[in-house]
């Protein structure tokens, strides 16, 4: 916070101070969610729907989301989940459903409403835990290979779809 108060001063605004300004704007479009995967302390969940700062998004997509990942008494992480990567093209509407799904690591399936000018769905992003960084991330390739695998975008059928990856 001292930097961007400090940029603001010195006036050097930045695209990271609007983008700060953009994301605190933000509202939650789903009630958190306490997750209990197999070896972590409880995680919880929350999604968050912002507009990006202009100039901030290539393709014009209105609204992004990304999720606050939080474990009592260390903190919380952020990770992007809308409006980045695979899916920089749609705009979120907000978070569908939520739960654990199976893999070889930790993971969490999403599954978002979205939208672009002319056409709107559902998208399923994963996000997995790499164990030896401890970082969260979302996993692109397995989240597109989900698009063309999966019929109802809900999660129960991504953990049928990932019940053998």
């Amino acid at each position: 916070m001292r930097v961007v108060i400090l940029m603001a001063v010195c006036g050097l605004m930045s695209d990271a101070t609007s983008l700060v300004a953009a994301v605190s704007r933000g509202r939650a479009v789903h009630p958190a969610v306490t997750l209990k995967l197999r070896g972590l302390p409880p995680l919880v969940v929350r999604s968050i729907r912002y507009e990006p700062p202009p100039g901030q998004s290539p393709f014009n997509s209105p609204y992004r989301c990304r999720v606050t990942l939080t474990t009592p008494g260390r903190g919380a992480v952020t990770v992007e989940t809308i409006g980045i990567g695979n899916t920089e093209t749609v705009s979120c509407d907000g978070l569908a459903a939520v739960g654990v799904v199976p893999g070889p690591m930790p993971r969490i399936g999403f599954v978002y409403d979205t939208s672009s000018p002319n056409a709107s769905g559902r998208t399923p992003v994963v996000v997995a835990l790499d164990r030896r960084s401890g970082r969260w991330t979302v996993d692109d390739a397995l989240s597109l290979g989900l698009v063309d695998r999966m019929g109802t975008m809900t999660i129960p059928a991504m953990r049928r779809a990932l019940a053998t990856r």
